[in-house]
C-alpha cells in the first residue's frame, strides 16, 4: 500500500497539467460581438473596464451592465494507438471518441459612476482565468486523465481619470480567488480495486492593473491595458482513495502548490470611418512562458518515501500572441450591428500537450447586434455569437508510473490520438444607464 501511494503521488500532476491556454477573455457580450477585438478602446459600455480600466472615462453615466456568455466546446479525443502498461497493445482502443471539456456559462458584472467631470469609478466581477477537463469515468483513457478543473473569481476595484484633453489614465485593484482540484487513477490487474489521488487547494491572491486611452484625433483612440502578473500560494489536501486494499482507505495529507497565471499587455485601436461605420483592431501578448512548472509539497514525507515535494512537474507554456480586427455598422439610432475575427495562439507545443490540454491555435469569427428599444432611453440589450476554430492537436501520454515502476500489477494505458475541436459562444447582455 505504502508503495503505491508514492508512486501515485508521483504521477498525479505530471498527467494532470493545465487545460492549456486558460485565459478567458468572455467577460463582455459587446465586445464579443467583435471577437473581441479593439475591445480596450471600442467604449460601448462600462465593461471596457476588464478590458482597459482608463476606458471608463468614456462612460458619461452611472451605468450597470449585466453579462452571460454560454460557451458550447465540442472537444472530441480519437485515440489512434493505445497499450496497456506492459507493452500489450489494446485495438479495441483505436478510434474511439471521447468528449473532453463540459459546457459552461460565463457570468460578469459592472458598475461604473462618474465622480465628477475627471475622475470615474468603477467595480466588477469577473472569471478571468477558468478552464476545466472531465473524461468520463468509462473510458478507455481513464488510467491516463480524468478531471482537473482550474477557476477564478475576481472583483474589481477601477479608478480612472481625465489627465489631459487626449490621454485618460486608468488602474485597478484586483481581489482574485483561485480554486484548483486535480485527480489521477491507477487500477490495480486482477482486481476491481483503484488508487485515486486527488489534489484541492485555494488561494486568496491581489494585483494591480493598469490602462491608457489616447484619443488620436476627432475619430480615432489608442488604448493601452497591462493585467499584471499573479501568484497563487494555494492550500488544500492531497488525498488517496484506496479500494485496492482491505479495508478500502481515505488518506488526506495537507499540501501546497504554487500557480503563476500570467501578465497581459494589449494595444487596442477604435477608429470612426464615417458616422455609420466604426473600425476595431487589437494585438494582445500574454506572459505564458512564466508557467514553467507545478510542484505539489505535502509538507512532511509520505510514509517514509523520502521527499516532503512527491510532485514536481514541467509544462513548458510558452508566449503566445492574439491579433483581432473588427467592425461596427451603426444602421439606426436603435440598432448596431458587428464583426469580427480573430487569431489566437496556443502556448501549448505538441511535444507537451496532454490530454488535460486539448488547446492549440484558433481562429474566431463573431458577429453580435446592439438593440435599443424605442422609449427605452437608458437601456439597451446586446446579443451576440462567436465560432472558435482550433487546429488539430497531437497529444502522446502515459502514466509515468508505468514508465518508472513497469512490473508493479497495475492496469494502465499509454494513449496517442489527437484533439479535434471546436466551440460556440452565445451571449447577452443587459446595459441600464441610471
Amino acid at each position: 500500500m505504502h508503495k503505491r501511494i508514492i508512486l501515485l503521488s508521483c504521477c498525479l500532476i505530471t498527467t494532470q497539467t493545465f487545460a492549456a491556454g486558460f485565459y478567458n477573455d468572455s467577460q463582455s457580450v459587446s465586445a464579443l460581438g467583435n471577437a473581441f477585438a479593439g475591445a480596450g478602446a471600442a467604449g460601448d459600455d462600462a465593461s471596457i473596464m476588464f478590458y482597459n480600466p482608463a476606458g471608463l472615462t468614456l462612460i458619461d453615466d452611472t451605468q450597470l451592465v449585466l453579462s452571460g456568455i454560454y460557451a458550447l466546446p465540442d472537444v472530441v479525443l480519437t485515440v489512434t494507438h493505445a497499450e496497456d502498461s506492459f507493452g500489450n497493445p489494446l485495438p479495441e482502443a483505436v478510434g474511439q471518441e471521447y468528449s473532453a471539456i463540459p459546457d459552461e456559462i460565463i457570468p460578469a458584472f459592472y458598475f461604473a459612476k462618474p465622480i465628477n467631470e475627471d475622475f470615474v469609478l468603477g467595480m466588477s466581477v469577473t472569471s478571468p482565468f477558468a478552464a476545466v477537463t472531465d473524461y468520463p469515468n468509462d473510458s478507455l483513457v481513464k488510467a491516463t486523465a480524468i478531471q482537473t478543473s482550474f477557476i477564478t473569481y475576481t472583483a474589481n476595484l477601477t479608478l480612472a481619470m481625465q489627465a489631459t484633453e487626449q490621454l485618460s489614465l486608468g488602474v485597478g485593484v484586483n481581489a482574485q480567488y483561485f480554486k484548483v482540484k486535480m485527480n489521477a487513477a491507477i487500477w490495480e490487474t486482477g482486481t476491481q480495486g483503484s488508487i485515486l489521488g486527488e489534489y484541492q487547494g485555494d488561494d486568496v491572491a491581489f494585483y494591480p492593473n493598469f490602462g491608457a486611452l489616447y484619443q488620436l484625433t476627432e475619430r480615432t483612440r489608442l488604448g493601452l491595458n497591462y493585467r499584471m502578473q499573479v501568484q497563487h500560494e494555494t492550500q488544500g489536501d492531497f488525498t488517496l482513495y484506496d479500494t485496492i486494499d482491505n479495508p478500502p482507505a481515505t488518506l488526506p495529507f495537507p499540501a501546497s502548490s504554487t500557480f503563476i497565471l500570467p501578465d497581459i499587455v494589449s494595444l487596442n485601436l477604435f477608429h470612426e470611418v464615417t458616422r455609420n461605420i466604426e473600425f476595431l483592431a487589437d494585438v494582445t501578448f500574454t506572459h505564458w512562458d512564466t508557467l514553467q512548472s507545478i510542484a505539489v509539497s505535502t509538507g512532511q514525507p509520505i510514509f517514509g518515501g523520502g521527499t516532503s515535494t512527491p510532485v514536481d512537474s514541467h509544462i513548458n507554456f510558452k508566449n503566445a500572441w492574439r491579433a483581432g480586427v473588427g467592425a461596427n455598422y451603426i444602421w439606426s439610432p436603435e440598432i448596431k450591428l458587428r464583426t469580427g475575427v480573430a487569431y489566437d495562439e496556443s502556448p501549448i507545443v505538441d511535444e507537451t500537450r496532454t490530454l488535460q490540454g486539448p488547446d492549440s491555435n484558433r481562429v474566431e469569427v463573431a458577429v453580435g447586434m446592439m438593440y435599443k428599444p424605442r422609449g427605452w432611453e437608458q437601456t439597451h440589450f446586446d446579443i451576440g455569437y462567436m465560432h472558435t476554430f482550433f487546429a488539430d492537436a497531437i497529444v502522446a501520454q502515459t502514466n509515468p508510473l508505468f514508465a518508472v515502476f513497469p512490473r508493479l500489477e497495475f492496469a494502465g494505458i499509454t494513449s496517442t490520438g489527437y484533439f479535434n475541436s471546436s466551440a460556440d459562444f452565445i451571449g447577452a447582455q443587459i446595459v441600464h444607464s441610471m
